[in-house]
């Protein structure tokens, strides 16, 4: 789902998935809004949320929620200038 328009509403629809092991949403929508969505995603392996507007706040309490999960996410790749438009 990289590089797509999905959006918090749309992210919901995927917590129904009981095998997801990796989601990538570098450069979507999502933001902290998505926190529970996350938290429910117990087989995630990898999370890609770069270029996100998620915060430090969230990513550290996603990381401690799914301690199996690698997540890519860097505060500053959130930034206007690196962020697309």
């Amino acid at each position: 789902m990289n590089y797509t328009g999905v959006t918090d509403q749309g992210l919901a629809q995927l917590a129904e998935l009981k095998n997801l092991k990796s989601l990538g949403l570098d450069s979507t929508l999502v933001t902290d809004k998505s926190r529970e969505i996350f938290l429910r995603l117990k087989t995630l392996e990898s999370l890609n949320l770069y270029h996100t507007t998620i915060t430090g706040k969230v990513e550290e309490e996603i990381k401690n929620g799914l301690p199996g999960c690698r997540i890519t996410w860097d505060e500053k790749s959130a930034m206007p200038n690196r962020r697309r438009s």
